[in-house]
This record gives structure tokens, C-alpha cells and sequence, in this order.
């Protein structure tokens, strides 16, 4: 008696259960735009057998199954007395590969890290996010705990070790030939300020050599003198000319005026 009655609860829960899909479907069948109507209770789905493309309320897809094939009922806005199946393919190893006890895809040890659950203490990982411990031994790559960490500068060295072999190795070869540089130009300004000292000694030299001549009467020796002393101005910096051009401008207008009467 209580079986029967059981049954017949079951019946009509799965009665009124068909009723509201149905009224439901009917609703969503009525609908003059169905352009507008709310893409969560229907979709746009397209028949395998007939491609002929409809709208239709579909239930959610079903697992992956072993021959790499998931399905879903469909039923149309059009006609709602049976279903359609959609069907699309999956891999079924990669849904199953956190459970089949073997090391597969993206996990870093047995059904762990990756998309897997986070892996145990002494079990392979690639990162800290693989480990329940969050801690991924930068040179080991298994789980360790907190304590078997190696220190900061250690932790630095194995993650990165083109970062710190820039900052141990090249950093300091950088510094060293800055400073090697500095110094090389610094000894080089000495040397052309040594320079540019003796080229005015020079020019001083000359000048007097000039005006002596000049004054002696070697007009042949002034020119020659002259032009020696524009061969050292040709040598001279713009800062360096500037100290020497005015006693210049002076001695090329006696050259010029010793030229003329020479003529």
C-alpha cells in the first residue's frame, strides 16, 4: 500500500515537473522577437543531422565520456514533443587526469600541481602555487616547508639566475669600467691641457721670435716665422685660441704691413 502510494507522489511530482518545462517552452515559443528574449533560458543551436539552425532551451552538458564525446538535451521553440541532442568533443584524459594515477598534462607529480590539487610535502612542483605549503625548493623542485627554504639572497639566486647574475656579475663589471673611464678621461683632459699649455709657450715664443726679426729687418725670417706660428694656432682648441688671439690679430697686422712694403 505504501509502495503504491510512493509511486503515485513520484508520478505527479514528474507530472507537474513536464507541465512547467512545458509552459515554459510554450511561453518562450509564443515570444514574437525572439531576438529578445533572455539568452539564459534559451540559445541558438544549430542540428547536426539537418543543419538547419533554431532556437531552443538546452540543459547543461553532461561529462565527458570515454570516447571523448559530451551531449546535452535540446528541445526546440518550434516543436517541444521531443528532444534533439547536441553532442561536441572533449578529451576525457584531460577531465580525469587529477584521478587516474598517473603523471599527465600539466601536473608537476602524480594527480598534483598544475590544474590538479596542490601537491604534498617532498613532491615534484614547478612553483610555489603546486605546493600545499605554498613553499616550491627554488633548486629541488619538490615541496619542502618554510624551514627548508633556502635565505633570501639563495631564494633570488636559484628563481632567478639571470636577474642576479646581472646584479653579482655585471653590475660590478659595469661600475668598474665606469670608473675606468673616468679615469681615462680624466687623464686624457690632463693631457690636452698639457698640451694646449705648450702650444701657447710656443706661440709666445714665436711671437717674440717674430717681432725681433721684424725689428732686425728679416722680413724672409719674420714670414717664415709667422707662418710656423699659424701651424701651432691649427693645433690649439677654441678655448686655447681665445687666450692667444688678440697678440694673433696684433702680429698679423705687422705681417701684413712688412708684406706690402716688402712688395
Amino acid at each position: 500500500m505504501r509502495r503504491k502510494k510512493k509511486e503515485k507522489i513520484i508520478l505527479g511530482i514528474n507530472i507537474t515537473l513536464f507541465f512547467l518545462i512545458a509552459l515554459l517552452l510554450s511561453i518562450l515559443a509564443s515570444n514574437s522577437s525572439r531576438e529578445e528574449l533572455d539568452e539564459e533560458f534559451y540559445v541558438k543551436v544549430v542540428n547536426t543531422s539537418t543543419d538547419e539552425e533554431f532556437y531552443a532551451v538546452c540543459f547543461s552538458w553532461a561529462q565527458c565520456s570515454p570516447n571523448n564525446t559530451m551531449s546535452r538535451e535540446c528541445y526546440s521553440l518550434d516543436d517541444l514533443s521531443k528532444p534533439i541532442i547536441q553532442t561536441k568533443e572533449c578529451n576525457y584524459q584531460e577531465v580525469i587526469h587529477c584521478t587516474n594515477g598517473i603523471k599527465d598534462f600539466d601536473e608537476t607529480d602524480i594527480d598534483c600541481g598544475g590544474s590538479c590539487n596542490s601537491c604534498d610535502i617532498y613532491q615534484d612542483c614547478k612553483t610555489n602555487n603546486d605546493c600545499k605549503s605554498a613553499n616550491c625548493h627554488p633548486l629541488k623542485k619538490i615541496c619542502v616547508d618554510n624551514s627548508e627554504m633556502p635565505n633570501f639572497l639563495l631564494n633570488m639566486i636559484y628563481s632567478h639566475p639571470v636577474l642576479m647574475f646581472f646584479t653579482l656579475v655585471i653590475t660590478p663589471a659595469a661600475v668598474l669600467y665606469l670608473l675606468w673611464l673616468k679615469a681615462s678621461l680624466e687623464e686624457s683632459k690632463i693631457k690636452i691641457s698639457q698640451k694646449n699649455k705648450e702650444l701657447i709657450r710656443d706661440f709666445q715664443s714665436y711671437a717674440k721670435l717674430f717681432r725681433e726679426n721684424v725689428k732686425n729687418g728679416n722680413v724672409k725670417g719674420a714670414k717664415d716665422v709667422f707662418l710656423e706660428i699659424n701651424r701651432i694656432l691649427s693645433e690649439m682648441d677654441d678655448d686655447t685660441l681665445k687666450k692667444v688671439i688678440s697678440e694673433y690679430n696684433s702680429l698679423k697686422e705687422i705681417y701684413t704691413k712688412i708684406s706690402k712694403s716688402n712688395d
